[in-house]
């Protein structure tokens, strides 16, 4: 008798335990895909273009139109199709590709304030705004940017060169190779690379400053780009 007592009093505490533990319905997107820790933000993260130009990146993901994207996703779904750049836009789209074509350029992170479609505790993008990423190490090239901002000066990324003999950008302003008494800082390197007549400007290895008339072609994320000038450590 004892032991039968003891197996109901198992049972009503199963059973109560189960009942004040609400089910959670199963997603209907499944497995909405894990933090992937090889692939960075592109600077802000968030990108757009110039109204009616073509589209920075051009392969489509077709899965993502079943209302579930996040960013992970959509990531895994251009990295299985062998791309190294992902972007999400209005919410849902993921677009591919290996290189970003047209005039594109980082702005605010908050213009990308669309809920993720399959996760609204994420966002993807806004609309006419792209949260783009890259995998870690990606060499890609961008088609151009815009030459001034309010200021005139915008900051285009951060690059690299394919190797020491091969300089992305080639010129470097008179008096400022290596010289120690020469404090570098980016805006400093601008206005150098500007007074001879070139439109960009790089800063390398905390003080060297170099020039072009042509952004570099292999971008670089994954902060790369993080010694300080020498001139002023807040650049």
């Amino acid at each position: 008798m004892r032991s039968l007592i003891s197996a109901a009093t198992k049972a009503l505490s199963w059973a109560t335990a189960t009942l004040s533990t609400p089910l959670k319905p199963p997603s209907p997107c499944g497995q909405l895909g894990d933090p992937d820790a090889e692939w960075f933000p592109v600077e802000t993260g968030c990108w757009t273009g110039i109204p009616g130009s073509i589209r920075p990146l051009v392969h489509h993901v077709e899965d993502w139109k079943d209302n579930c994207s996040t960013p992970a996703r959509c990531r895994e779904g251009c990295d299985a199709e062998g791309y190294g750049l992902a972007a999400l836009e209005n919410g849902q789209e993921c677009w591919c590709g290996n290189t970003i074509r047209d005039i594109v350029y980082p702005v605010a992170a908050e213009k990308c304030n669309s809920q993720c479609a399959g996760d609204k505790s994420q966002l993807c993008g806004g609309y006419g705004y792209m949260s783009l990423y890259a995998r870690d190490g990606f060499k890609f090239s961008i088609g151009s940017f815009p030459r001034s901002t309010p200021k005139g000066l915008f900051r285009v990324g951060c690059y690299t060169d394919t190797s020491a003999l091969s300089r992305q950008m080639p010129i470097q302003p008179e008096g400022c190779d290596y010289e120690p008494e020469i404090f570098r800082t980016a805006v400093g390197c601008m206005d150098d690379c500007a007074s001879i007549g070139y439109k960009y400007s790089g800063v390398q290895n905390g003080r060297e400053c170099w020039c072009s008339n042509d952004p570099p072609p292999y971008y670089l994320v994954g902060g790369k780009c993080d010694l300080p000038c020498e001139g002023d450590a807040t650049q």
